[in-house]
């Protein structure tokens, strides 16, 4: 069972870690944008509360860190939350999730839910752009999932375009070299740190 105050904390947090109002965030899970004004007048069932709580867990943005003091319920099997452990997701777990958040992208395209369709690209970039402790992308696999480019594609602009052996040289403008090098560059992966200098500058 959760108190009101701890549910309201975690909204909270969700909310503006999305730069979205509680009462948006309340119609996205619940269907109904009074619900956690209902909620601080006690006015809402345990079942319904419940679920609000399943909801944001699953949801919760990755990088956003869950607060120590509450209990956090095991993620829903159709979440793409269950195929991500923390900071420490394997590749295949980073692939995993870019493919389910994907899936409930194009399902969610298909049912008009553009709310949803935002979050689930969200997802999906986060576990594809994610980076290792090495600073490196930390799974190939996902990232070229995300952008839509070949693994090959990849490994090409690794070799070629690192800072140790190709940083004076760039791709052809608008190929799939280019995109893939810019999205390195820009996620920060250390490899590519002397182009984020320059794009900064």
């Amino acid at each position: 069972m959760y108190a009101i105050q701890d549910i309201l904390r975690l909204a909270n947090r969700y909310a503006a870690a999305r730069n979205i109002a509680t009462s948006t965030l309340a119609r996205i899970a619940t269907g109904s944008s009074t619900w956690f004004d209902r909620c601080v007048t006690g006015r809402v069932t345990i079942r319904s509360a419940m679920a609000v709580v399943q909801w944001l867990s699953d949801h919760w943005p990755m990088g956003l860190e869950w607060p120590a003091d509450i209990e956090r319920p095991d993620c829903s099997s159709d979440s793409v939350a269950t195929a991500l452990v923390g900071r420490s997701a394997s590749s295949d777990d980073l692939l995993r999730a870019v493919k389910l958040a994907k899936r409930r992208m194009f399902a969610a395209v298909q049912r008009g839910d553009w709310p949803d369709v935002r979050r689930a690209e969200s997802e999906m970039l986060a576990a594809g752009m994610r980076l290792a402790s090495s600073g490196r992308i930390a799974s190939p696999a996902a990232f070229c999932r995300v952008l839509g480019v070949r693994r090959s594609v990849y490994d090409d602009v690794v070799r070629r375009y690192r800072d140790e052996t190709g940083a004076g040289r760039w791709p052809r403008p608008g190929s799939r070299c280019d995109r893939v090098l810019a999205a390195l560059a820009s996620v920060g992966d250390v490899r590519f740190a002397s182009r984020r200098a320059k794009a900064a500058a």
